[in-house]
């Protein structure tokens, strides 16, 4: 009776403690699932370079900070949205977009997403996420970009509210991989992707590094006092 006590009281003290820990972030992750109408993948990086894209199946996974620091963040009666990027510095120069991440053919693609991010309500109650990477190196160019767009969004249409998983008719979404040269007037190269407009997509709630962490060290405090409590009374 007294172990089960002292495991009860630490457990509720950790639920406490998780219940009063700031939220220092808001992570949500966007989820879209769908196919894939047209597109060629030069580059090979979804399997073998030039094959066609068309009717193969994607999942587009983003995961960004709704509360991020250096990111602009818009609220009702505006339509709700966070963005931000080197491409804004140095007004809003962090990208609340964390990764963006494209599964097609079972090859994964993340692209870094500092350039720009996008999570936003849209006027008319949908949604858009959008990912963009730049990198310039000498006379080239690469630039990635993903973005999938909803027609639903969360009741409360706040990007940071959830989202069941939803079979939603969009605008669709499109993917790019491109390099060019020559001060970006001449095309060298590219893998694209345009997805069709029906998509199941869903947005949730992304447990925080840190919150993991304290649950985990609490469990090991009660399971260390367990074995101790019964070596106690053996």
């Amino acid at each position: 009776m007294m172990t089960d006590r002292i495991a009860k009281a630490m457990l509720l003290g950790l639920a406490v403690m998780l219940a009063t820990t700031p939220a220092e972030a808001m992570l949500r992750r966007a989820v879209y699932t769908g196919t894939i109408f047209r597109g060629v993948d030069q580059f090979g990086l979804f399997g073998t370079p030039n094959a066609q894209l068309a009717g193969l199946s994607y999942t587009a996974t983003y995961i960004y900070d709704t509360a991020m620091p250096g990111s602009f963040r818009e609220l009702p009666p505006q339509p709700d949205r966070v963005y931000g990027g080197a491409n804004f510095a140095p007004t809003v120069p962090v990208s609340p977009m964390l990764s963006a991440t494209l599964v097609i053919n079972g090859h994964s693609y993340s692209q870094y997403t500092g350039f720009y991010g996008f999570a936003g309500i849209t006027a008319e109650g949908g949604m858009v996420h959008l990912a963009v990477d730049r990198v310039q190196s000498g006379g080239f160019i690469a630039q990635s970009s993903l973005i999938n767009t909803s027609t639903v969004a969360p009741a409360n249409l706040m990007i940071d509210g959830s989202l069941a998983p939803t079979i939603a008719p969009t605008n669709g979404g499109l993917f790019t991989h491109t390099v060019t040269y020559d001060d970006n007037a001449t095309f060298a190269d590219a893998t694209f992707a345009e997805f069709t407009g029906d998509a199941l997509v869903s947005i949730g709630g992304v447990p925080e590094p840190a919150s993991w962490a304290l649950m985990i060290g609490g469990f090991g405090m009660v399971g260390g006092t367990l074995r101790n409590r019964r070596r106690a009374f053996a």
